[in-house]
């Protein structure tokens, strides 16, 4: 049952979960290219999400391609998380 949570502590996980939660059809150059360094750890990264049934790939219309947007679980995944990195940002302007 906790084998999936392993996903979350894996190098830019929550970055990019954050990322498609924060701005919905970001389209899998947007999340390579989001970061100068780990590009391709970024590029295995969202397949290993999708894999994981964090991100959904879904099919966008005429000249928009592929895009990812967070599964049922990812939103709830995304919405804890959202809440710490919400902590993290009152302490500091502390």
């Amino acid at each position: 049952m906790t084998e999936g949570i392993s996903i979350l502590g894996e190098r830019y996980a929550i970055d990019i979960i954050l990322m498609v939660h924060d701005k919905p059809g970001v389209n899998k150059t947007e999340i390579i290219r989001s970061s100068p360094n780990g590009e391709r750890t970024r590029a295995v990264r969202v397949d290993e999400l999708v894999e994981a049934g964090i991100l959904e790939i879904v099919e966008g219309e005429h000249w928009r391609g592929l895009y990812y947007r967070l599964t049922e679980k990812g939103e709830r995944i995304a919405s804890h998380l959202s809440e710490i990195r919400s902590i993290f940002e009152e302490d500091a302007e502390e």
